[in-house]
């Protein structure tokens, strides 16, 4: 049988924190797999999409825990040229905020912000 080159993408690296109960978050914890909406609030990208976990650094994450997160975003390019490394994020499961994060590594490079002028846009 031969070793299958299956790779699984990810979009970018992300440290994590997920609300406890009593911050409005969820009771249970999740794993790998989990999908919430995940929601960029910020002036560059004021948008959101629902984004699966495809590492952890942990079995499960429980409410009131940190940890890193590999997602890949399900429409990724809705994001183009707009994240940062450092740039906040908030998970989301309908609209009940789950938890909240920011983004520690951006491994698809389309997604990199890239000012207007940069892109051949002039900006006035």
């Amino acid at each position: 049988m031969e070793k299958s080159n299956f790779t699984i993408r990810q979009d970018f690296l992300a440290r994590i924190y997920l609300l406890t109960p009593e911050e409005g978050g969820r009771k249970t914890p999740v794993w790998l797999g989990y999908r919430p909406q995940v929601y960029f609030p910020t002036e560059i990208c004021d948008e959101g999409t629902s984004g699966s976990w495809n590492f952890m650094e942990k079995e499960k994450l429980s409410p009131g825990e940190t940890t890193k997160i590999g997602i890949a975003l399900l429409r990724s390019d809705f994001f183009k040229n707009k994240l940062l490394v450092g740039m906040p994020l908030i998970l989301q499961e309908g609209g009940t905020q789950v938890g909240r994060g920011e983004i520690l590594e951006i491994y698809n490079l389309d997604l990199i912000f890239q000012p207007a002028e940069i892109m051949g846009q002039h900006v006035p």
